[in-house]
């Protein structure tokens, strides 16, 4: 680089701008530093316009290097645009550095793109990949694409480039559906794999039924692929009269080709399919039952009956009997809500879950509880007593409100609990108000229960009602009222706490003590300090620790 060059660029804030610009094109134009001609270059974009075109297209003309060149291609678009794009165009072929012509064709097409698609046409035969992918791009954004385009993208898919593949096999589809699909099916003939590969993908995409003959004679291909992909593509057109054929699929080596027979079987949804289908039920891979049941939960929800599938709960192999669970719960249909309640007892523990989970999918689709689930709280079975309570803490239907209480006193203790979960979800003072009545009752399984009830509610006004259970005679029911108690926010009365630290109970006495603790007030100090002599250790521990609760410092004051 010359003296003056140098000179130029360090006063070029100095100068006048025509001037500054002037010196920077003569750089541009005439220094044999390709380091200093990017730097005019990046000078040059700075400015807010350029009028000297013949002199930036000679520029570019004379350039040699590849960096500086794509610097001068950006000068060309941003100063000259549709005058700058054509001008690029025109030099497209002669270019021989790839990465030259990868940024022409961006600037071209992101310049104006309606006008360049013959432009980007040339470019998909560009010998780059990296070029060809970025005019495939631009090409499908536009919007008409011509029937000559179809040549060099099938040439393309040879390569299989998973990058751009979706984009070609939509742009193709798109140039089948302007009524180009007789040029797009001889490919089937094709000798390239990966153009046979690609092509069901975009016959189906297509959306043309005069594709579905090429598809079935594809079916027979040697390519687990090809197989795959033209089942599905069968699927997509909703080829019922191809049903047969995707039926002799489901026996396909190819666990990925009888996934995908399977599926467009459910897209189809014919009623012929469901014999075969419900065969799949028991299959050994896990995959293609999970796969039937989404395919048959299509094809019934337009059924009337599903006598063939309460037929299948009445058969030995576990396997399918667990599918057609799941089956039925995602039909939604609620009258399986009267069969799935007697599986609630089923020995297998799946079973159960699974109807369990079922029923709660009907009544949340249906937007209803059938009758049959509330009938279901009286039942004999007691696993089903207790899974119907469980379901309604899921579903939260108020209707069962007065079902449910009847349940605190189950003989089952598992039915008790799932009853007591499930009130203890419904409004808080609803359920209390009527908890409350059985506070007193005979029976000492509805006491419990509605104790352990008013404590899972928690509120004040459920938690205050417990002091009538202090002088119960049964033991854990005090103790329970006593945890419950020092659960309140504030509690003015600790007379009936510091009374049963006398009680003859150790299990009371420490859960007294305990409660003392939680509750924090000083005046229990001096009533726990009197008793740290208990027969008990485990009471003497727990007065320790709660007086320490309530006064780090207590023992300065004995």
């Amino acid at each position: 680089m010359s003296l003056d060059e140098e000179k130029i660029f360090d006063k070029i804030n100095d100068m006048d701008s025509k001037e500054a610009k002037q010196a920077l094109l003569a750089i541009l134009t005439s220094s044999t530093d390709w380091q200093q001609r990017n730097k005019a270059v990046d000078f040059l974009l700075k400015y807010k316009n350029i009028e000297e075109f013949d002199k930036i297209k000679n520029a570019y003309s004379s350039e040699s290097h590849p960096q500086t060149k794509i610097k001068i291609t950006e000068l060309i678009i941003k100063f000259f645009k549709d005058e700058g794009a054509t001008f690029l165009k025109t030099r497209y072929d002669d270019e021989i550095d790839w990465k030259v012509r990868k940024h022409m064709i961006e600037l071209v097409g992101n310049v104006n793109l309606k006008d360049s698609t013959e432009f980007l046409i040339k470019a998909l035969d560009d010998k780059d990949l990296e070029s060809k992918k970025v005019a495939t791009i631009l090409l499908s954004k536009a919007g008409d694409v011509p029937n000559r385009a179809l040549g060099p993208l099938f040439e393309q898919l040879k390569i299989r480039d998973l990058e751009v593949y979706n984009i070609i096999v939509n742009l193709i589809a798109k140039i089948g559906k302007k009524g180009n699909h007789e040029v797009i099916l001889e490919y089937a003939k094709d000798e390239n794999l990966n153009i046979r590969k690609a092509l069901p993908d975009i016959l189906g995409k297509m959306n043309n039924m005069a594709a579905i003959p090429t598809l079935e004679e594809m079916l027979r291909d040697d390519n687990f692929i090809i197989r795959k992909s033209s089942v599905k593509a069968l699927g997509d057109l909703k080829a019922s009269e191809s049903i047969e054929k995707i039926i002799e699929m489901l026996n396909d080596s190819h666990i990925e080709v009888r996934e995908n027979s399977i599926k467009s079987l459910g897209k189809i949804g014919d009623s012929i399919a469901i014999k075969p289908l419900i065969e799949l039920l028991k299959d050994e891979e896990d995959q293609i039952r999970k796969n039937t049941v989404k395919a048959l939960a299509k094809i019934f929800k337009s059924q009337k009956s599903l006598k063939i599938i309460y037929d299948i709960l009445k058969k030995r192999d576990l396997t399918a009997r667990r599918e057609a669970v799941k089956l039925l719960g995602l039909i939604g249909k609620l009258e399986a809500s009267k069969i799935l309640i007697r599986l609630l007892n089923s020995k297998d523990t799946k079973i159960r879950r699974l109807a369990f989970n079922a029923i709660i999918r009907i009544s949340k689709a249906n937007k209803v509880v059938d009758d049959s689930i509330l009938v279901a709280l009286n039942a004999k079975e007691w696993q089903i007593r207790k899974n119907v309570a469980r379901i309604f803490s899921r579903i939260e239907d108020e209707r069962t409100i007065e079902p449910l209480f009847h349940l605190l006193s189950d003989s089952k203790s598992a039915v008790r609990r799932a009853a007591t979960e499930t009130l203890s979800r419904f409004n808080p003072l609803k359920v209390t108000e009527i908890t409350k009545q059985f506070l007193s009752d005979d029976d000492w399984r509805l006491r419990r229960s509605a104790v352990r009830l008013l404590i899972k509610i928690g509120t004040d006004d459920a938690l205050e009602s417990l002091v009538t259970c202090l002088n119960d005679d049964d033991v854990y029911i005090k103790s329970w009222a006593v945890k419950g108690l020092s659960k309140l926010k504030s509690i003015s009365n600790i007379d009936p706490f510091i009374a049963l630290l006398k009680d003859e109970d150790p299990k009371l006495r420490l859960s007294a003590a305990k409660a003392l603790g939680e509750i924090g007030s000083e005046k229990a100090i001096r009533s726990l300090t009197e008793h740290l002599g208990d027969d008990n250790w485990e009471v003497r521990k727990e007065i320790e620790n709660a007086l320490n609760r309530i006064d780090p410092n207590w023992i300065k004051n004995l």
